[in-house]
Order: structure tokens, then sequence, then C-alpha cells
């Protein structure tokens, strides 16, 4: 097994990056939902990451890809697990955290929050209206 840390990718390179990666590695700063764990996920990539915002987003797979902020040996054993797994058992938790994505994160679950938003608050101003007549 080969561990690099590739760092920069031109947008053109991006997918194949993911394409070609066993697994995502995330260190940005805890809180703020980074798009680039969720490019990974969406293709299907197990994700290890210390960022705080996906500790929810994963779901049941929390404590498998997500460690604490600074836990370096817990950080190695993540990594080493996801590895070392058969190559099969990754793609097909890789396949359930893409559905994930999909199902809470694209532009169409964006689309429908936006749309019950909107719903909601004309029903809202109505409702206000109504009363001052």
């Amino acid at each position: 097994n080969n561990l690099i840390f590739k760092g920069r990718a031109r947008y053109e390179e991006i997918v194949h990056e993911y394409r070609d990666c066993d697994v995502f590695v995330n260190a940005t700063s805890p809180g703020s939902v980074d798009k680039a764990v969720l490019e990974a996920m969406a293709c299907g990539k197990p994700i290890v990451t210390s960022n705080t915002a996906y500790e929810e987003i994963l779901g049941v797979f929390s404590k498998q890809m997500f460690i604490q902020n600074g836990d370096v040996a817990n950080f190695s054993n993540q990594l080493a697990y996801f590895l070392e797994m058969d190559p099969e058992q990754r793609r097909n938790i890789g396949l359930q955290i893409r559905h994930i994505v999909i199902e809470k994160h694209s532009l169409n679950a964006f689309a429908d929050k936006v749309v019950t938003l909107m719903e909601d608050l004309v029903k809202n101003n109505s409702k206000g209206n109504d009363r001052k007549h």
C-alpha cells in the first residue's frame, strides 16, 4: 500500500483523482462543510476526516470515518482500516456514503429545500396578512 498526499489538483483532474484513490483524507479546520469531502463521497470514496461538520452527515459511518481533531493515532488506525479493507467491501461502503450525498446534499436536494423554504415563507406571510384584515 502506498500513501500519497496529492495536494491541489486542477479542476479537470479532480474526478480522476477521486476515481483513482482508495480513501479520501480531509483534515481541514473543524466546523465548516468542505465541498471536497462531499465530492469524494459523491464519487463513492470512503473518507477519514476530523471535520466536526461531517460527524452528523456521516450518520452510521461516523465511527469509522470521523476522528477527533489532533488524534494522530486514531487517524492512522482509521486510514489503515480502509486501506487494508477488501476492495469490494470498501466499494460497498463508498456506494452507501454516495447515497448520503445524493439524498441530502445534491443539487436536487438543495432545490427541494429552497422550494420548501419558499413555500413556508409564502404560507407564513399570507397568515400574517390574514390577521391584518
